[in-house]
């Protein structure tokens, strides 16, 4: 009988695997990241397992949407406003 996958075992075809792959795909889910900010949370070295501590809850109004944190210390050490283009 056919079961349906779960989104773990989907998300693991998908990405190829890694845990930290799919750590950072489910964190682009839950807090609604776009590709580029994955990538600049990646150079920047961030533990998407840790995102949740830094992300603007509806009760903390004085923290900065996840989003606009992540480009502020991206732009903030590498003195630019996009990463650059990866490379295949």
């Amino acid at each position: 009988m056919w079961k349906r996958p779960k989104v773990q075992e989907v998300l693991r075809e998908v990405s190829g695997g890694g845990k930290r792959d799919l750590q950072w795909a489910e964190a682009q889910r839950r807090y609604r990241l776009s590709p580029v900010h994955v990538q600049m949370g990646r150079e920047l070295g961030l533990n998407p397992a840790k995102l949740g501590k830094v992300a603007n809850h509806r009760q903390e109004p004085w923290k900065a949407p996840l989003p606009d944190f992540i480009e502020r210390i991206y732009r903030k050490r590498f003195k630019r406003d996009q990463p650059l283009p990866r490379q295949p």
